[in-house]
């Protein structure tokens, strides 16, 4: 199943058989490029998010990128994004002011244990 809305594409990519997990979320990736190619280079911070409202949390941080470089985490949650209040859905609500052009900056405030702690990235383009 593929959605595309002002230039961003999103691909949802169904599980099957022992990885299928009901109560696992699903895992959903924005990027600009070809719906096909859900590998496709985009310029962002090189993370997955997950929903688990009201909440948004990192699933995962891929090596080397920006939000690897900056010092996020997976299992951070996320709380403001340019000091807009990050809430799920993450799709509509936080992914868009995540991504943007490779050399600008997006501030990021994450709940991490006890801590919140702010990052500045700056976006790059992501390579799988």
């Amino acid at each position: 199943l593929s959605f595309s809305a002002e230039g961003y594409q999103t691909r949802f990519v169904p599980l099957r058989g022992k990885d299928f997990d009901a109560r696992r979320p699903l895992d959903v990736r924005l990027k600009r490029g070809a719906p096909d190619d859900v590998r496709a280079p985009y310029e962002g911070v090189g993370m997955v998010l997950i929903d688990q409202p009201p909440r948004v949390w990192v699933r995962e941080v891929f090596t080397g990128s920006p939000a690897e470089l900056a010092g996020l985490r997976a299992n951070d949650v996320l709380l403001l994004i340019d000091g807009v209040p990050a809430q799920a859905p993450a799709q509509k609500n936080v992914i868009p002011l995540i991504m943007g052009r490779a050399g600008t900056t997006v501030m990021i405030t994450v709940q991490r244990g006890n801590e919140q702690l702010q990052f500045a990235l700056r976006r790059g383009l992501i390579r799988f």
